[in-house]
């Protein structure tokens, strides 16, 4: 809504000038800027926030991994493991991925279901305390698993955002260019490429069909300007 009212002052100002109204148009100017200054204030929390998120999912998604940790070595010390290397095997490959700290969602959500099949195993031949020991592993393994990927996804998100912000103020900065410059027609292009970016923009989650939208929008305007002459 923010980068909604922007775009719309920028507008207002630029017909208050055509229609020479210069002090008004003066006055718009500064009610753009302040918005230009709460957007960017807006923007850098957001940034803020994302990556606090970031950091508080990352330390949950180690406790996590150390919690599974600790129940894979109970495990593996289990009496019932003793002289069985086999069965045992699985469980140390478990505990080995964990204690590497740099496992992926992906690998222990294989590890879990593992863990998970090595419990059936066990409970089908009446061993149901290793059983029991086994699927506690591996519902933790579970749970670091999804906390994992949920840190990897809100990376992505986070550099998703961050090139985004960068796009907005980058094409906000060149429509602005190009119109003070008299060239209206080619600062009305980049600004249907900002409305689009600034939309994305404004979604908690990226769509990446409006995102897709925005990048052939801004590889129009790009051959548009180049074709002006505008090629620095």
């Amino acid at each position: 809504e923010l980068q909604a009212a922007l775009c719309e002052a920028k507008d207002a100002a630029v017909k208050l000038r055509d229609a020479g109204m210069a002090a008004e148009a003066a006055e718009m100017d500064k009610i753009v800027g302040e918005l230009e200054e709460a957007l960017g204030a807006e923007l850098k929390a957001e940034e803020l926030r994302r990556a606090a998120e970031l950091n508080q999912g990352a330390s949950d998604a180690a406790d996590a991994a150390k919690k599974a940790g600790e129940t894979a070595a109970h495990v593996v010390a289990m009496p019932f493991f003793k002289g069985k290397p086999k069965l045992a095997q699985g469980v140390l490959d478990a505990k080995e991925l964990l204690e590497g700290g740099k496992a992926s969602g992906e690998e222990l959500g294989h590890a879990a279901e593992e863990m998970h099949d090595l419990a059936r195993t066990l409970k089908e031949q009446g061993m149901e305390e290793a059983a029991e020991e086994v699927e506690k592993l591996a519902g933790e393994l579970d749970e670091a698993s999804r906390l994992k990927l949920k840190v990897d996804e809100q990376g992505s998100e986070q550099q998703v955002h961050k090139a985004l912000g960068g796009a907005s103020k980058d094409g906000h900065e060149l429509a602005d260019k190009l119109k003070a410059e008299g060239k209206e027609e080619l600062g009305c292009v980049v600004d249907a490429v900002n409305v689009k970016v600034d939309a994305v923009l404004g979604c908690e989650h990226a769509d990446v069909g409006e995102l897709r939208a925005a990048l052939c929008e801004a590889k129009d305007a790009a051959v548009k300007l180049r074709d002006a002459g505008m090629a620095a």
